[in-house]
């Protein structure tokens, strides 16, 4: 076992849930107390498959929950919290030009106007071209399938911000 998956295991359970909620883009109760509650976990694998077995059993509610809060894709992230920290590294493929940002700025007006919230996106390893060209794609869909797509992108998410939160309470 990691320092930081011991130290997780044995966080306090509101503090712990609060980590979860500022962290994962899921501000729903039933999520992180599922999570908490599956305490402890013998690998990270096994952490991340049960906050993914959770994200699968959102309602729609709880999915659109999951927007709070979130800045646009493409923007400058200029604080030094962890969760701007790390949406910038996520976010590293984007070129922070002129041109791109206009694209991105469109391209997300034309998102929310569809869908009626900002557009989640697991964008670790992506290209700034490669979110834009998904940012259009997932415009065109229906609500049904958005929300699906969603759940798919919180997933992900599990995987790459569930090592971050180890990573940041074994150093804390």
């Amino acid at each position: 076992m990691s320092n930081g998956l011991d130290v997780f295991n044995a966080y306090p359970t509101e503090e712990l849930t609060e980590i979860l909620f500022e962290s994962c883009h899921l501000p729903v109760r039933r999520f992180a107390d599922a999570v908490t509650a599956a305490r402890p976990y013998d690998s990270v694998d096994a952490l991340v498959a049960t906050a993914q077995a959770q994200v699968a059993d959102l309602t729609e509610d709880e999915v659109r929950s999951a927007h709070n809060g979130l800045d646009r894709i493409g923007i400058v992230y200029t604080g030094n919290d962890a969760e701007s920290r790390w949406s910038r590294d996520e976010e590293g493929g984007i070129a922070q030009d002129a041109e791109t940002a206009k694209a991105f700025d469109d391209a997300n007006q034309a998102y929310e106007d569809r869908h009626g919230h900002v557009f989640l996106i697991c964008a670790t390893g992506l290209s700034g071209d490669e979110i834009l060209s998904e940012l259009h794609r997932r415009t065109a869909l229906d609500d049904a399938a958005e929300n699906e797509q969603i759940k798919s992108e919180l997933r992900g998410l599990m995987n790459v911000r569930l090592p971050k939160i180890l990573g940041a309470l074994a150093s804390a």
